[in-house]
């Protein structure tokens, strides 16, 4: 599942699920992006030397009768490799939330870490 453009959620949310009564749609997507898909800092990323190429969301249960979590799988390239795309997944809010809100050093140990046999792609 890719992330909807605000095109798209637009048109979701003026079609016939939604009462058309005084919405204001700007706000709605706004909210949207915060509450299900928060926005990250490409920025960010490009100064390590990494691209997020998609960001998957799906649900998963640990265990039967537990609340669903969420398994996010980042798509990515490094910048100076491009067309080889690499993955990793971060399971659930408790490693998702930090993983975005990390610092550009946080960021840099982290692909350090996971991804050691390229790290010579990596802005160091």
């Amino acid at each position: 599942m890719q992330r909807p453009t605000p095109d798209q959620l637009l048109n979701f949310f003026q079609s016939d699920f939604f009462p058309a009564t005084g919405i204001d749609y700007e706000l709605v997507i706004s909210q949207f992006y915060e509450r299900f898909d928060p926005q990250f800092d490409q920025a960010v990323f490009n100064g390590i030397g990494i691209h997020i190429d998609r960001i998957v969301r799906e649900p998963f249960v640990i265990e039967e009768g537990e609340a669903l979590e969420t398994k996010t799988t980042v798509h990515f390239q490094f910048l100076k490799n491009p067309g080889e795309v690499f993955s990793f997944i971060l399971w659930g809010e408790i490693e998702e939330q930090p993983f975005f809100a990390s610092s550009q050093e946080e960021l840099l140990d982290f692909f350090e870490f996971r991804f050691r046999r390229f790290q010579k792609f990596l802005n160091r």
